[in-house]
């Protein structure tokens, strides 16, 4: 038989405006979540930018110290997805912004291992 792990979503989000928001939030302490993919995609009909940020401890800022992507375009009506492999654990947030509110959906998808 196959040994085939499917992935998880593990997080989800449109924002409504262009403030940064969590998408991923680290869980347990006994827990470490591995984000694989992310999915971006442009609900508007025109181009947006968006960011995607990595905060190591939970009281940090999110800005251009810890942007995975910074700014980076999207065309209209378009998807775009990023191949990773970021491990997130109980202190750490992956975040994301959006130039234009309501226009962009975030999606994280992984796996979540105990350790």
């Amino acid at each position: 038989m196959f040994n085939i792990k499917r992935k998880e979503r593990l997080g989800f989000f449109r924002p409504a405006d262009t403030n940064n928001h969590d998408l991923v939030r680290g869980g347990y302490p006994n827990e470490l979540k591995v984000i694989e993919e992310i999915t971006i995609a442009n609900m508007t009909g025109g181009a947006l930018t968006y960011r995607i940020f990595l905060k190591r401890y939970h009281k940090e800022d999110y800005g251009a110290q810890n942007a995975i992507v910074y700014d980076v375009s999207i065309a209209a009506n378009s998807q775009v997805r990023v191949e990773c492999q970021w491990y997130i654990n109980y202190q750490e947030r992956l975040g994301c912004r959006a130039s234009a509110g309501d226009g962009i959906i975030f999606t994280a998808w992984g796996r979540v291992e105990e350790v």
